[in-house]
């Protein structure tokens, strides 16, 4: 029988050689205990060192064989050879790695963030007011050389002429019905919401149906024949300008443009109003998304202001306001306010001048805009529930005008509830109301139909500013009592006649366009 030397030291050739992948692994049996000599074997003998076995020349024999195949092989392989620091036969355990060290939580209150914040935030800030100032310095510039002024419209005689060819519509109401708030500064405010409206449930209210082309304009008028608002006919085309086809497919890939570069959030009016429930910016006259901008006076402010927007939508705003189909189109809609309310129109030339020269930090949204604000609606459908606009100037007029691919005989009707009337109203055309006193919204389009739209309004509260001396109301009685009452007075009276007095008839608009600018 092989010695028990002998078979510790083919154990630990083995070992080696399985630690170097060359053989496959062999059971190998529990060496019995023996006290330490000079016959024992120590695992840490490097190299292998052949047993001695002077007493049987056999077992010496297989012994240096079978360590010199080994041996032989070992040196052959590439793999490494490692030595085991125990007596046993089994192969020692890999060491143990250190445990991972856990990595520190970093407080989200850390000073260090804080501070990096914060100095973020000042040079926003300052960024912020350096733009303001080159705004400033921009306007102040452009007025005093005249190439910003508001256009005091002109009407051609040989224009004149097409009032023979409009469409009169006569209501059943009067101008002095609707509903201002005294002084007629601004409208009665009303619940908004709820949902939009069909045509059936549109005239289920009692509304009758107005048929329109969109060519052909009509002139809403009351019982007295004041022109209270205008569905204005598309322009004709002529070999002068681009078809006005081609005009509202620029403006629509404008507007996709300008909703594709600014940052909604979780918005979906902008800029953002007041926090309301679940902090979100929510459109309260239909479910889509609309960008406004412009000066502004209203909802607790202690002075007018721009709207403000972030740096990157004031940017894309700008670059959408110098897009010519844009400015072609919002100057359509200067012309057609000028045409038919010119003593109106003079009114709001004079007062925004007035305004625009006390602070040259107020920017209207366009060049030559005669509105103090624009808003877009961006989405793809664009109709709005029944609502008013209570804080625009209550005998004022917007201009609304709809875009898009939508059958108007169908849905995206023109409500407009005081004046008993629910319209059609074609893609690409202009309709002039007064939004503060009348409740309009729209009909429902379908599923497939793509509407949007664009609103030009001014806030009452701006002519309010300048009429009262550039000043609040307060301001003005501290400062000038006497005259403060005396405005106060006029509030029933003689304010709401002065705004009628702006209004003109079909009879006397001829003699308008003569007077207004004198």
């Amino acid at each position: 029988m092989i010695d028990v030397d002998i078979e510790q030291g083919l154990v630990f050739a083995v070992e080696q050689e399985l630690k170097a992948d060359l053989l496959p692994p062999i059971a190998s049996p529990t060496p019995p205990s023996h006290s330490s000599g000079s016959n024992s074997c120590h695992s840490s003998a490097t190299p292998l060192q052949k047993p001695s076995h002077a007493g049987d020349p056999f077992a010496a024999a297989v012994t240096s064989e079978v360590l010199q195949q080994v041996t032989e092989r070992l040196q052959a392989s590439s793999g490494p050879t490692s030595t085991s620091s125990s007596t046993t036969s089994h192969p020692a355990p890999p060491p143990s790695s250190p445990p991972p060290q856990k990595k520190a939580r970093r407080s989200r209150w850390n000073k260090s963030d804080k501070g990096r914040a914060a100095k973020r935030e000042k040079n926003k800030a300052a960024r912020q007011d350096e733009r303001q100032a080159e705004v400033v310095a921009r306007k102040e510039q452009q007025r005093e050389a005249g190439a910003d002024s508001i256009p005091a419209y002109q009407v051609r005689p040989s224009l004149l002429r097409k009032l023979a060819s409009v469409e009169v519509d006569e209501l059943k109401t009067s101008a002095e019905a609707l509903p201002a708030c005294l002084g007629a500064w601004t409208g009665q405010y009303v619940k908004e919401g709820g949902r939009v409206l069909t045509l059936q449930q549109a005239l289920n209210m009692g509304l009758r149906l107005k048929s329109w082309d969109g060519v052909k304009t009509v002139v809403l008028v009351d019982r007295q024949h004041v022109i209270l608002g205008v569905l204005y006919g598309r322009p004709s085309d002529s070999s002068q300008r681009e078809p006005w086809t081609d005009t509202l497919a620029g403006v629509e890939r404008a507007i996709k443009q300008l909703n594709s570069e600014l940052h909604w959030g979780k918005n979906e009016v902008l800029p953002r109003f007041p926090k309301r429930k679940g902090g979100k910016g929510k459109n309260r006259r239909g479910k889509y998304k609309a960008v406004s901008h412009g000066p502004s006076y209203g909802g607790g402010q202690t002075k007018p202001g721009n709207l403000t927007h972030t740096e990157s939508n004031l940017a894309a705003l700008e670059r959408f306001n110098k897009d010519p189909a844009v400015q072609r189109m919002k100057s359509v809609a200067n012309a057609g306010f000028a045409y038919y309310a010119p003593k109106l129109y003079d009114y709001y030339v004079k007062t925004l001048a007035e305004l625009y020269k006390h602070d040259p930090s107020l920017v209207p949204p366009f060049k030559g805009a005669i509105w103090a604000n624009v808003t877009i609606g961006v989405s793809d459908q664009c109709v709005s529930s029944l609502h008013r606009d209570h804080n625009n100037l209550a005998f004022g007029w917007c201009a609304i005008q709809p875009l898009g691919d939508f059958d108007p005989k169908a849905g995206g009707h023109l409500i407009l509830q005081q004046l008993g009337i629910v319209a059609e109203f074609p893609p690409g055309t202009t309709a002039f109301l007064t939004s503060a006193v009348v409740t309009h919204g729209n009909t429902t389009i379908g599923p497939e139909e793509t509407r949007k739209s664009m609103i030009s309004y001014c806030a009452g509260g701006l002519f309010r500013w300048v009429q009262y001396g550039f000043r609040t109301w307060e301001q003005f009685l501290e400062a000038e009592e006497d005259l403060a009452k005396e405005e106060w007075a006029k509030r029933k009276v003689e304010r709401p006649k002065f705004a009628l007095s702006l209004f003109s008839t079909v009879d006397s608009l001829v003699e308008d366009h003569s007077q207004v600018g004198r």
